[in-house]
């Protein structure tokens, strides 16, 4: 964590917001290794920014996955879709079907422990439409 803080300072004084991204990134991963949600969410929002103001959308879908894991890992569902949701979107227009499908079925299994079975659904048939679409190239 140390040396991640001690980046973090470096990144912002130099002013590189690719660097500040990842580092808080890096941050927001260890506080969610740790499970201390709130702090890591704290960072990953603070990378989000970063990312989308250097326009690093790969790595804002990843962040996105990332603040979705930490919500369903506390079991507040409807945060944990809403973020998962972002990342398969952002995903599938940066052409990452698989990482995009991957991502749907995840969402499908916060749906069933909501008991919305028919959303799980959805989101299921989305995820071997991609699935279907990659194995056609």
């Amino acid at each position: 964590m140390k040396y991640s803080q001690k980046g973090l300072s470096l990144a912002q004084q130099v002013g590189d917001l690719t660097l500040i991204g990842w580092a808080n990134k890096l941050i927001g991963m260890i506080y969610l290794d740790r499970g201390q949600y709130g702090r890591s969410r704290e960072y990953l929002q603070k990378a989000l920014s970063a990312f989308e103001q250097s326009g690093e959308r790969g790595m804002m879908a990843y962040t996105y996955a990332l603040m979705a894991r930490s919500y369903s890992l506390e079991s507040q569902y409807e945060q944990a879709i809403k973020y998962g949701l972002k990342a398969a979107e952002l995903y599938e227009k940066l052409g990452n079907k698989n990482e995009s499908a991957r991502l749907y079925l995840q969402l499908a299994q916060l749906c069933k422990r909501q008991k919305n079975y028919q959303k799980a659904a959805e989101y299921e048939e989305k995820a071997r439409t991609l699935l279907g679409e990659g194995e056609k190239r």
